[in-house]
């Protein structure tokens, strides 16, 4: 009874340190993802952008990210990579 309490108990842990690690890469995803679009904002439109960079910076979806991304590099302007932005955070 105590050798499978034991195995049940590492078998619990092993199976929490996964999880965390898949949130862990999940989180990481979703930085990298708010990283390149504000990276991509700040290098395109600069300093106007700043408040835009603020509203990518507070979204944690990665799905929502991954289409903002595809479609924010088709802005030619700070309106409408403010309207890509508006649009995804409405879908």
């Amino acid at each position: 009874m105590r050798e499978k309490a034991l195995r049940d108990e590492i078998s619990a842990i092993a199976g929490a340190k996964a999880e965390g690690r898949e949130e862990g890469r999940a989180e990481g995803k979703v930085e990298m993802a708010r990283d390149a679009i504000c990276k991509y904002l700040e290098v395109r439109f600069g300093e106007a952008s700043k408040k835009l960079q603020k509203q990518v910076r507070q979204i944690g979806k990665l799905g929502i990210l991954d289409k903002m991304m595809n479609d924010i590099y088709t802005a030619t302007n700070l309106e409408e990579a403010q309207t890509v932005i508006k649009q995804e955070l409405h879908n």
